[in-house]
């Protein structure tokens, strides 16, 4: 029986127990039913989200489920118009908010007020949302307005199963730096609530924080982007060499010179990465030891895989490099503005891939970024695992751009604190690389620009340095 003072939810400023969580969960669903009934002449199933504190957070979220309606996920950094055009556009009838937002033309509802209202409140019998669904969730939006897709609640009881059985059991405890609206961070929160073990978050993201939290509760499993794992290793080597957790990161895949550093500071903790997208959810899993530059390790359970070529007909040989759809289990349930999707539908993820004999996936490009140098397909991030293997640079990324007799050159834009002499890079290049995949200019810039899961935001960098 889980002792109802334990802790459900700690930041750096707020602890929610399970005699608090559960003590007023239901009269909240209450007060929350009631303020949706009167709130507005054409009430809909969806009320959004906007609350910085994760045990406020949580309360609110589950309060809204038990209240049978459906939890948005908004993400507090939005802007007024962008908060506006959201709300609009997929029928966000009303917001519950730490403050009442100002220019924004729904009703709201603040903390303050429900938790005075939930006082008066009748306990609610627990109900579910419609269909099954845990919540709305968004995109990162760095190619325009954040899209909207479905999360339904046997998915992530699945890849809760799926993340036991990599950890060989549930953990004792989770650490989630990251912000909300980030679906890894919400996930996290909603994994330790189904084991009941305490979940260590921030309000506000502090290095530091994450340190002292690392030290303090060892065996947790740690889920993170690799950007965040970059910070705590500018830690010196003593505050961090007792730390004994499991990481999991998603997102960019880690770089060599990240591995090597981690497994110098932190010799007793390691590292998982999860390959996965936004759609098919989590895909394969690498425990790293060393670093693979194409490996994204084994598949999760219940995942099945088809390739395919350019042109849509399937591949027979998995071992042979096509476009990568998933079946799984895991999926969302569909983008709000699009149809709904099962476990038997097949998901397409972008990338260009294959298995190898052992049941590796191994990633060769996305296919978006695919480039033709001359008549030859040239993927980026193979050309950018080599510079970062070879040479002096803590960030690169390879693009295309139009010549008017190869079709496409590529183009890399570095970060590196060293002068880099170009003509050299590119000759030693060619020891590495066929000509052609050989960078014809390089851009040097102040810092790359980086999307919420942590990867580069390709198109922000060119529209930004491109010129």
């Amino acid at each position: 029986m889980k002792d109802t003072n334990e802790i459900m939810v700690q930041t750096e400023s707020s602890q929610l127990t399970y005699s608090e969580f559960k003590g007023n969960l239901e009269r909240n669903a209450a007060a929350i039913l009631q303020w949706w009934q009167q709130a507005a002449d054409h009430p809909n199933e969806r009320i959004g989200i906007s609350v910085a504190d994760p045990a406020d957070f949580l309360v609110v979220y589950r309060a809204i489920q038990i209240a049978g309606k459906l939890p948005v996920v908004l993400d507090s950094k939005w802007t007024t118009t962008q908060f506006n055009a959201i709300l609009e556009h997929y029928h966000i009838s009303h917001l519950i908010t730490d403050v009442k937002k100002p220019a924004i033309h729904i009703p709201q509802l603040t903390l303050t007020e429900l938790y005075s209202e939930n006082g008066t409140a009748e306990p609610l019998a627990c109900n579910t949302p419609p269909e099954d669904l845990l919540h709305i969730g968004f995109t990162s939006g760095t190619t325009g307005m954040p899209k909207a897709y479905y999360r339904n609640r046997m998915s992530w009881v699945v890849s809760y199963e799926a993340n036991d059985a990599i950890l060989n059991g549930a953990p004792s405890s989770i650490i989630a730096p990251g912000p909300l609206a980030h679906s890894l961070t919400l996930y996290a929160l909603m994994y330790a609530h189904y084991h009941q073990v305490p979940c260590y978050m921030q309000t506000n993201y502090r290095p530091e924080q994450l340190l002292t939290q690392l030290q303090s509760h060892p065996d947790s499993a740690v889920f993170l982007v690799p950007s965040i794992l970059e910070h705590l290793l500018q830690f010196e080597a003593d505050a961090l060499a007792d730390i004994k957790v499991t990481f999991l990161t998603s997102g960019a895949k880690l770089e060599p010179r990240t591995i090597a550093r981690f497994q110098e500071k932190l010799p007793q903790s390691e590292v998982i990465e999860f390959f996965g997208t936004s759609e098919a959810s989590f895909i394969s899993y690498h425990q790293v030891q060393n670093y693979q530059p194409h490996n994204v390790g084994q598949l999760f359970k219940g995942v099945q895989i088809k390739l395919r070529d350019d042109k849509g007909n399937r591949l027979p040989n998995l071992t042979e490099s096509g476009q990568l759809y998933i079946q799984s289990p895991m999926v969302f349930s569909g983008y709000v503005d699009g149809p709904r999707i099962s476990e038997q539908d097949e998901i397409a993820t972008g990338d260009y891939a294959r298995l190898t004999q052992a049941g590796d996936l191994i990633l060769e490009g996305r296919v978006n970024n695919k480039c033709i140098v001359g008549g030859m397909n040239v993927y980026p991030e193979e050309v950018e695992r080599v510079i970062m293997q070879h040479f002096p640079v803590k960030h690169v990324m390879v693009a295309a751009a139009p010549h008017y007799e190869l079709g496409e050159v590529l183009i890399a834009y570095y970060e590196s604190d060293a002068p880099l002499p170009i003509t050299d890079v590119k000759k030693e290049l060619r020891k590495y690389l066929e000509r052609y995949k050989v960078p014809m200019r390089w851009i040097k810039v102040p810092q790359m620009q980086w999307t919420s899961s942590g990867k580069i935001a390709r198109k922000a960098m060119i529209e930004t340095y491109g010129h």
